[in-house]
């Protein structure tokens, strides 16, 4: 089963740079603003969502769309991970994951696997499960017109939150498994990442408690202790039934009550589960190395306490960091293109580590032996938004950048996949994350960006980027040849970047036109029509092709 990590690209230093947009003109459609939200007010969920809660106090969210068309996402989300496992336990919450598919009440080990290939959902694409720090959950992409499939799905996932059999022959059968997975899973970038972790989760449970387990755990088990962890977080209180697809959603509902609606509630709370991940003044530091390593890079981390998310005030609050990171990313894009450029790519990104601590990054690709250069241009960049803050020019730019944003996903709010609106709906109910709909949050954009200004966003990013619980993570390859920096060094680096003289970032940008000549318009040789793939080939007087193809996958979007 695939095991993503909330945390994966910042334990590993990647960069996912930002994709940047000119500002538009709005759209005719695209509603007006002339709407007021009170700060306090909270964020309405999506009114085209139905959003209800059984008795038991399972959660279901249906929605309706036909993309893809005769296809429906079932999920189960559980918010049961690692983290709640006891020390004879680790490696446990994974395992059951493993279980699910091998026994439940109405389905024998092999028979739900075999039930849904013969509708075509394969293992992997259609049919998966991942295991988290904090959540298990299960996924299901379903055909809508073959009888039978759907109602097998929603019936395997209700036997997953209460029926699985855990047999303990079928749990020995399981123990190699799991194991191999383990082994398999112990590549450069696990590697890596069980070297970051105790720096990153500093003196938490989460440094002791990674998905995969402990192979003496997961050898020696008693299947009892699989089935505590079972009963005791596998709880309808803490689980939620999501539905997203081309079915009729009364017909899902329907469903979903009569598989969900016996579960047993325990008499007893659910367990308290907020497990800390402490701030700590002093700056921590790890040079991480591995022979199979890909890449050199460093990130500069810093923890923070989460924010509420649920009112317009926290709406508003996420808008300025967003316009932060986008004025941080569009000056490492230009950076990075410079002929001194000290890295390869650099960007500036929001993570979470669990629900009460986050992460504001600065993270950099460098060269082979670069990182020391590298880590110096991210602190130099950081502490020039902490001195000078952002210009009127850039921040307009990044206030068009957002605003277009937001325009292309309403004009193409008829295209969303079933996968989008399902992650989204996930994440609403695991991490209490907004989900009020396009057409609200345009609005809400509209009424809100006007307010906010350059000054408060630099105030915003001087406090984000200052040195408090400050985190340098490096990755390096270990090669002959090739000298690793100390972790000493990195922290000399530091100290003397921060020492550096800045001036104010020198907006380029501002003073240049995108084309500073107009192109002299050329001569169409030669067009050809080929109806059987619906493509123009126009060829102009210069030998230039150019191949047309209209489709209408995107609303507004022309791809070259």
């Amino acid at each position: 089963m695939r095991m993503p990590y909330r945390v994966t690209a910042l334990l590993t230093s990647i960069l996912l740079m930002t994709a940047y947009a000119n500002g538009a003109a709005a759209q005719d459609t695209v509603p007006a603003s002339a709407q007021s939200f009170a700060l306090a007010e909270r964020v309405p969920f999506d009114m085209a969502v139905k959003l209800e809660t059984l008795p038991n106090g399972l959660r279901y969210y249906i929605r309706k769309n036909g993309r893809p068309e005769k296809r429906v996402m079932l999920q189960l989300a559980v918010k049961a991970g690692s983290i709640d496992e006891a020390d004879d336990q680790q490696g446990l919450a994974h395992f059951l994951e493993h279980m699910a598919f091998n026994g439940t009440k109405r389905f024998k080990a092999g028979e739900l696997i075999a039930a849904l290939e013969s509708s075509g959902a394969r293992m992997g694409p259609h049919v998966n499960a991942y295991t988290s720090f904090d959540e298990t959950v299960y996924m299901f992409q379903l055909p809508t017109d073959k009888p039978g499939v759907v109602e097998k799905g929603v019936q395997a996932l209700a036997d997953f939150a209460s029926a699985m059999t855990l047999d303990p022959k079928e749990i020995d059968k399981e123990r190699g498994v799991v194991i191999e997975e383990w082994r398999g899973g112990l590549g450069a970038g696990s590697r890596l990442r069980d070297q970051q972790i105790p720096v990153l989760y500093y003196k938490s449970k989460y440094a002791e408690r990674l998905p995969i387990g402990k192979p003496d755990v997961l050898k020696s088990f008693k299947p009892e202790r699989l089935r505590d962890f079972y009963t005791t977080w596998y709880r309808p209180d803490r689980m939620a039934v999501i539905a997203v697809g081309d079915i009729d959603p009364a017909q899902l509902e329907s469903l979903i009550k009569t598989e969900f609606r016996p579960l047993q509630k325990p008499s007893s709370a659910a367990p308290d589960r907020v497990y800390e991940v402490p701030l700590h003044q002093e700056t921590l530091v790890k040079m991480a190395t591995d022979p199979e390593a890909q890449q050199s890079s460093v990130s500069v981390v810093r923890k923070r306490p989460r924010g509420e998310q649920g009112t317009v005030g926290d709406y508003r609050r996420d808008i300025v960091h967003r316009l932060a990171f986008q004025m941080m990313n569009e000056r490492f894009d230009e950076l990075s293109r410079k002929p001194d450029a000290q890295f390869l790519g650099a960007g500036a990104y929001e993570s979470g580590l669990n629900a009460t601590t986050g992460t504001v990054a600065l993270g950099a690709t460098v060269q082979e032996g670069k990182l020391l250069p590298g880590l110096s241009a991210l602190v130099i960049e950081a502490n020039r938004v902490i001195k000078h803050g952002f210009g009127p020019a850039e921040f307009d730019r990044a206030k068009k950048w957002m605003l277009a944003s937001y325009e292309r996903a309403y004009a193409e709010r008829d295209k969303t996949e079933s996968g989008s609106y399902t992650q989204e709906y996930v994440n609403h109910f695991l991490e209490a994350e907004p989900s009020p709909g396009i057409e609200y949050e345009i609005k809400l954009l509209k009424t809100l960006l006007p307010g906010i200004t350059a000054a408060e966003v630099t105030s915003t990013a001087q406090q984000m980027f200052d040195d408090r619980s400050r985190v340098i993570l490096a990755v390096s390859p270990q090669k002959a040849g090739l000298a690793i920096p100390a972790e000493t060094d990195l922290r000399a680096t530091v100290q003397k970047a921060e020492s550096i003289p800045v001036t104010a970032w020198n907006d380029a940008a501002a003073a240049t036109e995108l084309m500073t000549a107009e192109p002299v318009p050329g001569v169409v040789a030669n067009r050809t029509e080929m109806p059987d793939l619906g493509v123009t080939v126009l060829k102009f007087n210069n030998g230039v092709e150019a191949w047309l193809k209209p489709t209408d996958f995107k609303n507004d979007q022309v791809m070259f």
